[in-house]
């Protein structure tokens, strides 16, 4: 193989990982997006702009969230005076603190919601 072609499918090796790369670090909001409702018909909504709606804790309002890549979960008040934090979990049971997502399903604050389709 020439020196030429070798470079060509380093470049080719290179271009595809980094393709890879792009894609798996900005989905980690897409799997949360969309409308949950639980059997209470509670909905919760996960807006792709990073907007949220749904709770309020302890009577502050929370309207924004973020995923980080290590899958850490963050719930805030508008004007980011109250943040929530909740480490994904693989468990359907998910500790204080901890919340699941698989699927059309997200377990958290001991609530399952279901995606609406």
């Amino acid at each position: 193989m020439s020196k030429r072609n070798l470079t060509k499918r380093l470049l080719l090796s290179v271009i595809i990982l980094g393709t890879i790369l792009l894609f798996s670090a900005c989905s980690g909001k897409s799997g949360i997006v969309g409308t949950w409702k639980n059997s209470e018909v509670t909905d919760v909504i996960f807006y792709e702009d990073g907007e949220f709606d749904g709770w309020s804790e302890g009577g502050i309002i929370i309207t924004s969230y973020t995923i980080g890549s290590d899958g850490i979960l963050k719930l805030k008040s508008d004007g980011g005076t109250t943040e929530r934090t909740y480490k994904k979990t693989d468990s359907k049971e998910p500790e204080y603190g901890e919340y699941y997502l698989k699927g059309d399903t997200l377990i958290i604050k001991g609530t399952e919601y279901k995606k609406e389709k």
